[in-house]
């Protein structure tokens, strides 16, 4: 339980992922397919394309606003298991 990695393809049908922050201690996301428009608070908005990798410490507010039809990304967090609560705007 102190690490695991996973594909995730589409969070919800025609969306992206509403703001939110999860409750890890390190979590990495890399493209393996398509694109991701995804907003970090203190990074700002960016497009995540195939091979590209984003890395961090801690709770960070964040936005999935929309992705390829042929989105995929492997994430990998510690821990396993871990809370994501959702942020009212």
């Amino acid at each position: 339980g102190a690490t695991i990695a996973r594909c995730i393809r589409k969070f919800e049908p025609g969306g992206g992922s509403k703001r939110h922050s999860h409750d890890v201690g390190f979590h990495l996301i890399y493209v393996l397919r398509g694109w991701l428009r995804t907003e970090f608070e203190g990074l700002g908005e960016m497009v995540m394309k195939q091979g590209d990798c984003i890395a961090y410490q801690g709770e960070i507010p964040q936005e999935h606003i929309e992705y390829s039809e042929d989105y995929e990304v492997m994430q990998i967090t510690m821990p396993a298991d871990y809370r994501t609560d959702f942020i009212e705007a």
